[in-house]
């Protein structure tokens, strides 16, 4: 088991092209129908109120929202469309599909971090800590004091 999401399917498959792998949703509660499937947008279309192009720029979000080139997107990239009709098919992602499908889905929980967030060293250290066997009380609240006083620093200015 890797723990990761759907866009690493292409590397996997360049490795190996009989490669037998699917998706699942870690579930995070005891409770069955508290879990849910995380995703996170993976692509986003806009046209600046002051461009220049707007009629360029209206014909190439029409031309990547068409469901010919959404159904190739999604084939080619694993992912889920929100373009009605586009269905995702592989095999790779079909233990996620119907709970998608279904939108069984909650976002990632760091697109809600500021972006200067780095939770990456403290999970590391609170790892290590665990690794070294501090006492488990005493690293939760190291950890926890430690992610507050990042978490304010890195929220200075935003809104």
């Amino acid at each position: 088991m890797i723990i990761n999401g759907n866009y690493e399917i292409p590397a996997f498959i360049s490795l190996n092209k009989k490669i037998d792998a699917d998706m699942f949703m870690l579930p995070v509660s005891n409770n069955a129908k508290a879990n849910k499937v995380t995703s996170g947008i993976d692509v986003a279309f806009a046209i600046s109120k002051v461009s220049k192009h707007f009629s360029a720029d209206n014909k190439l979000v029409a031309f990547l929202m068409d469901k010919k080139n959404a159904a190739i997107y999604n084939k080619e990239q694993f992912s889920f469309s929100a373009i009605k009709g586009v269905k995702q098919k592989s095999r790779f992602v079909a233990g996620i599909a119907d709970q998608i499908n279904r939108g069984n889905v909650i976002n990632y929980p760091d697109h809600y971090y500021p972006s200067a967030l780095d939770l990456t060293q403290m999970l590391t250290q609170a790892g290590l800590n665990a690794a070294n066997h501090m006492n488990e009380q005493k690293n939760i609240r190291i950890s926890l004091r430690r992610a507050d006083t990042a978490f304010n620093a890195a929220n200075v200015g935003e809104k």
